[in-house]
């Protein structure tokens, strides 16, 4: 039987074949999201619980390093999509089987609140405008961040008088989307701008993201899982620039020593660095990945403390994907200016990659005091 990473290489000819197009058109092109539908991508993080494969976070991270290593726009929604197999772990069975009634819908959204919800009677009717909605075009469930308020519009705190902040599921049909989707990278991705005016929603629509998953599956005993799926897009960016570097070498004559490029020694000390730096930062990332889902399967401890490391190999694979994929554009000098060479696209692509808050350089410190003992000033994500 054939695997779904055997299914998304068979898609890779395909993928690439579309890349202008794409590009041009600021979203994934229907061949090729119907090739990923086909393929399960979106359904893989689902548990068998649910009718879905259950894929383990090292499977998933394969499958979205093989379909980045082809486009990284194609990679990053994926990625993404496939969150419709974490969120049903905040939900019940009854809104499971309400919002997703089969394993392989594709989810888009923003979880930062940029919209609220007003309580109405036993449920919520939630406003927003919501920013980088990745797959837009092609979504099948919106989510988006609010804050929660009541019957009057007053605002709602915690215990310790913060805002209150939830994740709300929208309803499709009343999602607009907006065309303002239009980078340097990333740029078929097509994370829109999205809106909903007073959509309203039941109670059991809206969850914390921050609280325990209401499900014991392995895959939902670390809420964390959904964002260390991001490893697999950076890690084949800088993968495929050294790839693409090394075969152009070989026939890239260099003035005036009239030397191929491949036989400087420059070129071979640029190549060997950027193969100990990818390899370094995947297989430090693909360590804590095995090590924290053997906890997860074991039932063990998936405290923040714990996880710090692999919380850390994620921005290490981002930051060394960015930082190499440059030095392959520098490496290949005037082939990689054009606009539509490979070697711009990818260091767009990894560039683009690294703002996201996923992997920002703003994650070192908080990173740095947890790993250190010392006290963590300011919200971070998952560290």
């Amino acid at each position: 039987m054939t695997t779904m990473l055997e299914s998304v290489r068979e898609l890779q000819p395909t993928i690439r074949s579309e890349v202008r197009e794409m590009q041009a058109g600021r979203r994934l092109t229907a061949t090729v999201v119907d090739g990923m539908r086909a393929s399960g991508v979106f359904g893989m993080a689902l548990p068998r619980s649910l009718g879905g494969p259950e894929l383990s976070p090292l499977e998933q991270f394969g499958v979205i390093e093989a379909l980045t290593y082809a486009d990284g726009s194609v990679g990053w929604c994926a990625m993404i999509g496939c969150d419709s197999g974490y969120l049903p772990g905040f939900l019940d069975d009854d809104t499971v089987g309400d919002v997703y009634p089969t394993p392989n819908l594709v989810s888009a959204g923003k979880v930062q609140p940029m919209g609220v919800a007003v309580r109405s009677g036993d449920g919520w009717r939630v406003t927003g405008r919501w920013d980088f909605g990745s797959g837009s075009t092609h979504a099948d469930r919106f989510i988006g961040g609010v804050f929660l308020r009541d019957e009057a519009g007053v605002g709602l705190t915690d215990d310790h008088g913060l805002p209150l902040m939830r994740v709300a599921h929208l309803p499709r049909e009343e999602v607009t989307v907006h065309d303002t989707w239009n980078t340097v990278g990333m740029r078929a991705t097509a994370s829109n701008e999205f809106e909903v005016t007073d959509a309203q929603i039941p109670d059991s629509w809206v969850f914390d993201l921050f609280s325990p998953m209401r499900r014991d599956d392995p895959l939902y005993r670390l809420p964390m899982w959904f964002i260390v799926k991001h490893g697999g897009n950076t890690t084949a960016l800088a993968r495929r620039a050294i790839d693409e570097a090394i075969e152009a070498a070989q026939t890239k004559m260099v003035m005036p020593q009239r030397q191929l490029l491949i036989d400087l020694p420059d070129t071979l000390e640029a190549i060997a660095r950027a193969e100990a730096a990818t390899r370094s930062a995947r297989a430090f990332l693909v360590a804590e990945i095995e090590r924290v889902w053997q906890a997860c399967v074991e039932g063990g401890d998936v405290s923040l403390g714990v996880t710090a490391p692999l919380r850390l190999a994620i921005v290490n694979a981002a930051t060394v994907a960015a930082d190499v994929t440059r030095s392959m554009f520098d490496l290949m000098t005037t082939t990689a200016i054009t606009a539509d060479s490979v070697f711009a696209l990818l260091v767009a692509d990894a560039s683009v990659a690294k703002t996201h808050v996923v992997h920002s350089h703003r994650n070192w410190v908080p990173l740095g005091a947890r790993l250190s003992g010392r006290p963590i000033n300011g919200p971070t994500v998952f560290i």
